[in-house]
C-alpha cells in the first residue's frame, strides 16, 4: 500500500501504525493549507517578521531565509515551522492583494482567461479573431446610458492613423466615415470596396465643408470628381418641384409667376437682407434689379461698361466702350460702328 495519494501527497495511516493521529493531523494540516486557497502574496521572497498561521504565500524566484530552495511553492506557518507544497497545474486562488482569481499554469500564477479584463478576444454568438477581438453576431446591438449621457468612443493613436465606422455589404466596404488618415471627419464611398471617393468632408480646424473634395478652404466646397463635367446640384419639394431655401440673404431656388407669363416659372435669384438683386429664369432670361424678366436681359438703373480696348478678334454683335475715342462701339461682323 502507497504511503501517501496520488495526487496531493497526503500521508496515508499504514496498517499496525503506532501514533495514527500523527499521521492523519499531517493530512489534515496539508489540505488547510491548499483547500480554498486564498494568497496573502503572490510571488513573495521574504518571509514576513511575525507569521500569521491563516496565511500562504506563493513564493517567487529567489525566496530567501526559511524559504530558501523554495522557489514557487506555496508556504504556510503551522505551529512553529514553515510547511511546504508545490503547486500543480490548474490549482485556483484568490489573491487577496488585487482581489482576483489566479490559476497556476505553466509555472506561473495567471489570471484566468474567464476574468472580465483583458481578456484576448471575445465572441458573441461567432468566433473572435486577432483583428476582430470583439465580434457580435446579432440582429441588432444595444448600447445604452446609465442615468443620463452616453457616449461611444473611438480612439486612435495618432493622426496619421484611422478611427472611423466601416458599413459592409457582403463583406465588402460601401461607405466610411470618421477620422481616416488625418483629423479631419471625411465620408467616403466605394462601388466595389477598394475604390474609395470622399463624398464629404469637415476640416476639424475651421469647420469648412467640401462636398466632393477632402479639402475645403471655404465654409462651402462643392467639387465635381470628373475634372471635365460641371458642378451641378438640385433643391427640390416632395413633388419634385424648385424649393425656396429659407435665408435672409444667399442664393434662393423657388417658384414665382412674376415673369409676366401665364404659367409658373422656377428661377435663380440671389439675395441681400431678403433684398432680391438679380434673377435667371428657366426661360434663360436675366434681370438685374428688378424681378420681372420679359426682355433676354433687364436691368434696372444704371448699366456702366468700363472703358477700354476692343477685342482683337471681334464677334458679330460685341459693344464695348472705347477709352480713347470715349465712345460706345458696335461690331456688325466686317467694321467697329460709333453707337453715338
Amino acid at each position: 500500500m502507497s504511503e501517501t495519494s496520488p495526487i496531493l501527497g497526503l500521508p496515508y495511516i499504514q496498517p499496525s501504525q503506532a501514533q495514527k493521529h500523527v499521521t492523519h493531523n499531517e493530512a489534515i494540516r496539508m489540505l488547510d493549507g491548499i483547500v480554498q486557497l486564498t494568497l496573502a502574496e503572490i510571488e513573495a521572497t521574504t518571509p514576513p517578521g511575525v507569521p500569521q498561521s491563516n496565511a500562504v504565500y506563493a513564493l517567487g524566484v529567489g525566496a530567501g531565509g526559511a524559504w530558501a530552495g523554495h522557489d514557487f511553492e506555496l508556504a504556510f506557518w503551522r505551529d512553529t515551522a514553515w510547511h511546504f507544497l508545490p503547486p500543480l497545474e490548474g490549482w485556483l486562488a484568490w489573491n487577496k492583494a488585487d482581489s482576483t482569481f489566479r490559476v497556476w499554469h505553466s509555472g506561473a500564477w495567471e489570471r484566468p482567461s474567464w476574468e472580465t479584463d483583458n481578456l484576448p478576444s471575445i465572441g458573441i454568438n461567432t468566433t473572435a479573431d486577432l483583428t476582430n477581438r470583439l465580434s457580435v453576431k446579432s440582429a441588432a446591438t444595444l448600447l445604452t446610458h446609465e442615468g443620463t449621457d452616453h457616449q461611444l468612443k473611438i480612439n486612435k493613436a495618432s493622426s496619421s492613423d484611422t478611427a472611423s465606422l466601416l458599413f459592409q455589404t457582403n463583406w465588402s466596404g460601401r461607405v466610411e466615415f470618421g477620422l481616416s488618415g488625418s483629423d479631419d471627419f471625411v465620408v467616403k464611398t466605394s462601388p466595389n470596396g477598394s475604390d474609395w471617393a470622399t463624398s464629404i468632408s469637415v476640416d476639424h480646424a475651421t469647420g469648412f465643408v467640401g462636398i466632393g473634395s477632402a479639402n475645403s478652404s471655404f465654409p462651402l466646397t462643392i467639387t465635381h470628381n470628373d475634372a471635365g463635367s460641371p458642378v451641378t446640384f438640385r433643391l427640390q419639394n416632395w413633388s419634385g418641384e424648385a424649393s425656396t431655401i429659407a435665408s435672409a440673404r444667399g442664393m434662393v431656388l423657388s417658384s414665382d409667376n412674376n415673369d409676366n407669363s401665364s404659367s409658373t416659372q422656377s428661377f435663380i435669384a440671389f439675395e441681400v437682407d431678403a433684398t432680391e438683386y438679380a434673377r435667371l429664369a428657366a426661360n434663360g432670361t436675366m434681370t438685374i434689379g428688378v424681378s420681372a424678366n420679359k426682355p433676354a436681359v433687364h436691368i434696372k438703373d444704371i448699366l456702366r461698361i468700363e472703358p477700354g480696348n476692343g477685342p482683337s478678334t471681334p464677334s458679330t454683335g460685341d459693344i464695348y466702350f472705347d477709352s480713347t475715342s470715349t465712345k460706345l462701339r458696335c461690331y456688325d461682323g466686317t467694321t467697329w460702328h460709333d453707337l453715338f
